[in-house]
């Protein structure tokens, strides 16, 4: 080889070297990058990050024919006031709520490296619920898919905190008309800060000692919305026409009754007044009925109130709710 070729050959292998180490530094770069815009991270940092480790139970009673309820969980978020809402887990799980509650246990749902700090809301993402009856899988109706709980969860530096969710299913699936399901979850959350954790090789959460920060009901509404200490009365009927959960109630079929309830929620969407549909029911507003229409309007919750007689939109009212 002529020393002419020989530094040829030379400046191509530098040239080379440095692409390939190019390359790794952008990567590196990207996954830092990428680090710190989440809320947990594979490294700890024991003077700014705690532990905090996510359970799920089932305290429910005896459910007859009911043998399963599985339900998937796809993400936890947590939110405080200095930091907004950050990603705790994105894994999607499934877990069956009457074999927890069969085994008594509470199931590991997530554990991360979490910033120290007071978190006053858990928001969980659920996309599926299938109900095993008499040996029939039914996947049941969800209002919605966000589960906004209020409580605070703490966070101490180099320290162990949980939150537990106990979903409390016999209070929150419900038959409809035609035999099918919808689920309208209740939940128990408890945080304790401080605490003696372990997670068994069955992923079984045990949690020993810790302060109590939050010990909390919520139930969520006909509208998707969970409420503080709220359960839907258990004689209220419920049937699922065209995806939208129509509640029953007494005088519907009243002759006054001119505008069914399929015409009321057309009146509210084709009128422009609401995105997405979750439900319909006949209420009396100043001694008149009226369908109110609940549903999302530009990811508002916003309730629809419609005339029973003329069909036409008396007033519309948007929910705060919890952001």
């Amino acid at each position: 080889m002529t020393n002419k070729n020989r530094g040829v050959l030379i400046a191509v292998l530098v040239v080379v070297v440095l692409g390939i180490g190019a390359i790794y530094l952008y990567n590196q770069q990207t996954l830092s990058q990428n680090s710190t815009n989440t809320a947990t991270s594979t490294s700890y940092n024991t003077q700014t990050q705690g532990k905090v480790v996510f359970g799920i139970t089932d305290a429910a009673a005896s459910m007859g024919a009911i043998s399963s309820v599985v339900i998937t969980v796809n993400k936890i978020e947590v939110h405080s006031q200095a930091q907004g809402w950050a990603t705790v887990s994105t894994g999607t799980e499934q877990f069956d709520l009457l074999a927890l509650k069969q085994s008594g246990a509470t199931s590991l749902l997530a554990r991360a490296n979490v910033a120290v700090g007071t978190y006053d809301l858990v928001r969980l993402t659920v996309s599926n619920v299938v109900v095993t009856d008499n040996g029939a899988q039914k996947v049941a109706k969800l209002l919605s898919g966000e589960l906004i709980i209020i409580g605070a969860t703490i966070v101490n530096a180099n320290t162990t905190s949980t939150a537990v969710f106990d979903f409390m299913t016999d209070k929150s699936l419900h038959v409809t008309g035609n035999g099918g399901f919808v689920f309208i979850p209740v939940i128990k959350m408890e945080t304790k800060s401080n605490t003696d954790a372990t997670i068994d090789s069955n992923n079984a959460v045990h949690i020993n000692a810790g302060h109590v920060d939050a010990d909390v009901n919520e139930g969520m509404d006909v509208n998707g919305e969970m409420k503080a200490n709220f359960i839907l009365n258990g004689s209220t009927k419920f049937d699922v026409v065209n995806d939208i959960l129509k509640v029953t109630v007494q005088g519907e079929n009243d002759s006054a009754i001119k505008i069914t309830s399929n015409a009321a929620i057309n009146a509210a969407v084709s009128g422009g007044h609401l995105d997405t549909t979750i439900s319909v029911m006949l209420t009396t507003q100043n001694g008149k009925k009226e369908w109110v229409v609940s549903g999302l309007k530009n990811l508002i919750l916003t309730n629809v109130y419609v005339d029973v007689v003329t069909g036409a939109v008396v007033k519309t009212s948007a929910q705060s709710g919890n952001q």
